[in-house]
């Protein structure tokens, strides 16, 4: 109600009966405002009416209110002469000591999505990666295992631009008590983490999500999972290395080996002479034996859905391994299935990519390196 910060996003889905947001570290009622609809400026804000002090829309402290409720507030007030709706500002120092409450509005929320390739929950001490949040699948995710058990998440924040824990905020201006996500950590998505920091940004100290566990920096979030923007690690490739191999299943082409996850995935083509083509990317529903598991395409084989495109229309995509990982379970999280890299060819599955080469996690024969071919 003071600095228009947002501090939370109400959704249909889950917030129909919300009427708190965190307002510092303290979990307060959310104030009901009006405005006087198509006037713009704050001249235009009611937080009471007819300039009675006494008269506080949601009450002095307010009252608990849903977003509908708010909004019924200030239909009943409205006049013929007086239209009222609510607000798309934080109408700050309009009255009723609304400026130390969070506030409703009709304000869209800036949302901050889980980045493409995931963001990463660190263990708060080690910074050990606990988990990956992948969006279209983690957006109300709160919780992660640490030491056993689900724990919430906690939220803490970096100077933008630092790379050093000196940049840490697990809580403000040296206070340990005014821990970001309060102490125990309260639940929190990773959109309300990044509302978090951005609300406790001014103008000379820009806050945002962490790419560090911030280890040892207070609030005993070193007990926590942490949120953080890092993008996920995922899955390293395993000892040994995986199979490139045929698409038609007729043969092993060549092995990718512990190291390359970041690699443009390409290979020989056998018979092709020098042809060097980007790996073909297919997925499989998780413990799946058979090529009813398979997935090459979602819905109907098309340029746009398969997983990997199509050789004829633009060409087969690039694709690392750590990208190809991230694309299988992207992909699940879309679908409503557990995907992963295959352990079969999947031939005869769709895409033509019987004729080009596929990423397996099928493990490479003993002895064979990144760089010998067979066929």
């Amino acid at each position: 109600g003071r600095t228009g910060a947002e501090l939370k996003c109400l959704k249909p889905e889950t917030d129909s009966d919300t009427q708190t947001a965190i307002f510092g570290t303290v979990v307060k009622n959310i104030a009901v405002q009006c405005c006087e609809q198509g006037n713009p400026d704050d001249g235009g804000c009611k937080r009471h009416i007819d300039g009675d002090p006494g008269d506080c829309l949601a009450g002095m402290p307010p009252a608990a209110n849903t977003y509908e409720q708010a909004a019924a507030i200030c239909a009943a007030r409205s006049s013929p002469t007086l239209q009222l709706g609510l607000c798309n500002r934080s109408c700050a120092g309009t009255g009723c000591q609304y400026n130390q409450y969070p506030v409703f509005t009709n304000k869209p929320c800036a949302r901050t999505p889980i980045p493409g390739n995931g963001a990463a929950v660190l263990d708060g001490n080690t910074g050990a990666e606990l988990y990956c949040l992948l969006p279209n699948r983690d957006e109300t995710t709160i919780t992660a295992q640490k030491a056993g058990e689900e724990r919430n998440i906690a939220v803490q924040c970096c100077v933008k631009g630092s790379s050093d824990d000196f940049g840490c905020k697990r809580h403000i201006d040296g206070d340990p008590d005014d821990c970001l996500a309060g102490k125990p950590p309260a639940a929190n998505t990773y959109e309300e983490a990044a509302a978090i920091c951005a609300a406790r940004s001014t103008s000379t100290l820009q806050l945002g999500l962490c790419d560090r566990s911030c280890a040892g920096t207070g609030c005993q979030y070193n007990q926590s999972p942490v949120f953080t923007n890092r993008p996920c690690a995922l899955d390293p490739i395993p000892d040994g290395g995986v199979k490139i191999v045929r698409g038609d299943g007729s043969g092993f082409i060549q092995c990718l080996t512990p190291g390359q996850e970041k690699d443009v995935l390409t290979s020989s083509w056998p018979n092709a002479g020098d042809e060097i083509r980007n790996v073909a990317i297919q997925c499989c529903v998780t413990g799946s034996t058979t090529d009813a598991g398979c997935r090459r395409f979602t819905g109907t084989s098309n340029v746009d859905t398969c997983v990997a495109g199509l050789a004829d229309e633009g060409g087969i995509k690039a694709f690392t391994y750590n990208e190809a990982v991230a694309k299988c379970r992207t992909l699940g999280s879309e679908v409503g299935e557990d995907l992963e890299l295959c352990s079969r060819s999947c031939k005869n599955t769709g895409c033509e990519y019987n004729v080009q080469p596929v990423l397996t996690k099928l493990p490479c024969p003993v002895g064979r390196g990144s760089t010998g071919l067979i066929w």
